[in-house]
């Protein structure tokens, strides 16, 4: 029965991303389609009545609407929304930015930010297409089982709740550097433009200069959902905790990402710069999925980062780093939900 639900539910969400895309889906459920056929006549009639202006016509079918709603199988009955509180909006009735705000609060970080942090303007075209992918990734994510439950019922807390620990970010391939030129967005470039995040340059340079990921940039825009919470990963491999977190969302396990050393840092930065205090400081040694071969012997070893008062250092080595007395961080990952 439970995976009859899972099945139904999923149905349904993709017919109304079929709606919203205007793309026209046969149904293959013969009692499904005589049901919604039922549901949408009286309104069907009632307009009919209404443009033919005879009011003997419209009695007729205000009469024929409330028999037929009388009759109506629980299948074909939309769930009613909770009763809300006076100083709470319908989510429904709310753009999809709205509804980031309500949700996530000042943890939704909207694209006037992002142009504010990386002190460019993007291109009148590429905000609009970039505004357009953040109504979709909003709307697809509120149709996910877990938020679904809650937005049918308008439990506005219940969602606030739910994404306490989430951030919805832009991951932009573009920032200024300090003389105002707009350049690929790298651990250098981003060094480069918040000196503060990280320790003093010396005159001998850091060992990860001299790596290819220090210059590699964000290849296309993105938005995602971050977590701020990191997973242990003392017990268990990145692998088993990702596909735990994607399936938690009602996701396949590919949606669930481990971040590279360029995106665990932009995020840390954005993040800070957004809010006013860093969101990804916990105690921990954060892995990333970023390699580089060190030596004679081209022994691959991780990235990962750890950041203490808001600065961010980078360390390398070879596997998972251990928990130790000496230097009380736990080895763990920040997961990265990407919305299909």
């Amino acid at each position: 029965m439970t995976e009859a639900k899972s099945s139904e539910r999923s149905a349904l969400i993709q017919a109304i991303l079929d709606l919203e895309q205007d793309r026209d889906e046969a149904l293959d459920d013969m009692g499904l389609a005589y049901a919604l056929s039922q549901h949408l006549k009286p309104d069907i009639d009632r307009l009919a009545a209404l443009k033919s202006g005879s009011p003997e016509s419209l009695a007729e079918f205000e009469v024929e609407t409330a028999m037929l709603r009388e009759g109506e199988s629980e299948r074909t009955i939309a769930a009613p929304l909770a009763k809300r509180k006076d100083d709470e909006p319908s989510l429904v009735d709310l753009t999809p930015p709205e509804q980031a705000r309500w949700i996530f609060m000042d943890r939704f970080v909207g694209l006037k930010q992002h142009e504010e942090i990386f002190g460019y303007s993007l291109p009148e075209q590429d905000f609009a297409n970039y505004q357009e992918q953040m109504d979709r990734v909003i709307r697809n994510l509120l149709l996910l089982p877990r938020p679904l439950k809650l937005v049918e019922s308008n439990d506005i807390q219940g969602l606030q709740k739910m994404f306490a620990s989430s951030l919805l970010i832009f991951r932009n391939p573009s920032l200024a550097d300090p003389d105002g030129n707009v350049v690929p967005c790298s651990v250098a470039s981003l060094r480069e433009r918040f000196p503060a995040y990280f320790y003093k340059q010396r005159k001998k340079p850091y060992w990860f200069e001299r790596q290819a990921f220090f210059t590699d940039s964000i290849e296309e825009p993105q938005w995602v959902l971050c977590e701020t919470e990191f997973f242990n990963l003392t017990l268990r491999s990145p692998e088993r905790r990702l596909a735990g977190f994607a399936k938690g969302w009602g996701l396949p396990s590919e949606y669930a990402v481990q971040k590279t050393v360029l995106e665990d840092i932009y995020d840390r930065i954005v993040s800070a710069e957004a809010i006013g205090e860093p969101m990804f400081a916990a105690k921990c040694n954060a892995c990333t999925v970023t390699q580089y071969v060190h030596g004679q012997a081209r022994m691959r070893k991780i990235v990962y980062t750890v950041q203490r008062s808001r600065k961010i250092a980078l360390y390398g080595n070879n596997g998972t780093p251990h928990w130790k007395a000496s230097r009380r961080l736990w080895p763990g990952l920040y997961p990265t939900l990407i919305i299909p």
